[in-house]
């Protein structure tokens, strides 16, 4: 689920139970020392919204490095092209002409 990111100058706009609503529908854990004080509900508001940020970027740091290792092993693993069509020889398969796909040499000695 996402939530709008309220920036500070938008949060000193709203009132004390716009803020306990706003910090109630993010989720936000924080501690809030003194209920009665907006700044208190303001600030708890975007230190949650910097963290929650911060763990979007490292995040999004971590799947590109995950990505990046399975295209390395992928290579390592098989470093021709994937695109190519397979060489001449007795274990390769042949394209059939009418649906245009491959097929094992067994099938096609029929």
């Amino acid at each position: 689920m996402t939530h709008n990111v309220y920036t500070q100058q938008q949060l000193r706009c709203k009132s004390l139970p716009q803020l306990k609503r706003i910090y109630s529908e993010i989720g936000c854990t924080l501690e809030v020392n003194d209920r009665r004080c907006k700044d208190e509900w303001r600030n708890a508001i975007a230190k949650y919204q910097s963290a929650q940020l911060q763990k979007i970027d490292e995040q999004d740091i971590a799947q590109g490095e995950f990505d990046q290792y399975i295209a390395d092993q992928a290579q390592a693993v098989a470093p021709e092209e994937l695109n190519r069509r397979p060489s001449s020889g007795c274990c390769t398969r042949r394209i059939n002409s009418k649906r245009n796909i491959f097929l094992p040499p067994r099938i096609l000695r029929r």
